[in-house]
């Protein structure tokens, strides 16, 4: 008689036997190059700062919208990152949460410090 081998496992069972994907939230948080020739910026953390910014100033939209026009000058390049920590401070003044703050966007070797 003919010894006969097992069938192959059936492609259900196989994933049976593997372990389950990481679920999403395992996954890293998307992010964006915002900072010119700076680190990694996550977008979660740009929209908090941004949303910080609205809630101290939502009364004020002309500082909000001016802060927009200094990050798209900067984003452009158009300004360089004392320029921009300049404007900031200035902008801000006041509000050093808002300043310290904005030191997720600056580029690898700029703080701000107060």
């Amino acid at each position: 008689s003919v010894a006969s081998k097992p069938p192959p496992p059936q492609p259900t069972q196989l994933s049976q036997a593997l372990p389950p994907p990481p679920a999403a939230a395992a996954a890293p948080a998307p992010s964006m190059s915002f900072n010119p020739g700076g680190r990694e910026l996550k977008v979660e953390d740009a929209l908090l700062y941004l949303d910080q910014v609205k809630l101290e100033f939502g009364d004020r939209p002309r500082i909000y919208n001016q802060f927009l026009e200094i990050m798209k000058d900067f984003k452009a390049q158009e300004v360089d990152t004392i320029g921009v920590i300049n404007s900031v401070r200035k902008l801000f003044h006041g509000y050093n949460n808002l300043i310290l703050g904005f030191n997720t966007f600056l580029p690898e070797g700029y703080k701000i410090e107060m």
